[in-house]
C-alpha cells in the first residue's frame, strides 16, 4: 500500500521542508515571507504590529539579529536560509527536512546553521538533513540513512559507522 501526504497535511502534522532553492519573495519583508499566506489580521486588515512581534519572537528564538522589516533581497544567502528555518517554526513544525542546506553558505554561515540545528534539536524538533557532504553528516547527525537510486539501503548510528562504510553504501561497492 502506498499513501501520500500533501503539503497542507504535512503542515498540519508539523512537518516542513526547506529546499535547496529558496522559496522566498525577494521584494517582501522577512516578516511577510515568514507568514506569507497566513498574515495575522484584525477585521480583515493586516495586523502589522502582531506580524512584526511574532516574527521577532521567532528570530529571537534562533538568536538571529535580523530586523523583521528588512526586505529579503537585502539579506545574505545565509540569512535567507535562516528565514526559511523561521518559516518552519512559524507553523510549529516538529520535523524539519533540510535538502542540501549548506550548498551556498560560507564557512561562518555553516557554523551558524549548525548551532541553530543543535538549538532546534534541544527544543524537541527533529531534523532530517539531506547532504552528500560527509564531514557535515558526521558532525551533526545521530543516525545516517543511505538511499541509492531512490532505494533504501541502510540506517545506522553515526557512532557505529565511518566515512568509508557510508561511501561504500552510497556507491554500491
Amino acid at each position: 500500500k502506498v499513501s501520500f501526504t500533501t503539503t497542507k497535511e504535512a503542515q498540519n502534522i508539523g512537518i516542513s521542508m526547506i529546499y535547496q532553492e529558496f522559496n522566498l519573495v525577494p521584494h517582501l519583508s522577512v516578516a511577510e515571507n515568514i507568514y506569507l499566506g497566513k498574515l495575522p489580521t484584525n477585521k480583515g486588515i493586516v495586523d502589522w504590529n502582531k506580524l512584526y512581534s511574532s516574527t521577532q519572537k521567532i528570530l529571537d528564538t534562533l538568536q538571529l539579529k535580523i530586523d523583521p522589516r528588512t526586505i529579503v533581497a537585502e539579506l545574505s544567502v545565509g540569512e535567507m536560509q535562516m528565514v526559511e528555518i523561521s518559516k518552519c517554526l512559524s507553523t510549529d513544525s516538529k520535523v524539519i527536512i533540510m535538502d542540501e542546506p549548506t550548498a551556498a553558505l560560507t564557512e561562518q554561515e555553516i557554523l551558524t546553521l549548525f548551532d541553530i540545528i543543535k538549538n532546534l534539536i534541544s527544543h524537541g524538533i527533529s531534523i532530517i538533513y539531506i547532504s552528500h557532504r560527509m564531514d557535515e553528516i558526521f558532525e551533526i547527525s545521530d543516525r545516517i540513512t543511505v538511499f541509492r537510486d531512490g532505494k533504501y539501503i541502510k540506517t545506522m548510528k553515526t557512532s557505529d559507522t565511518n566515512y568509508d562504510e557510508v561511501v561504500s553504501l552510497m556507491v554500491g561497492q
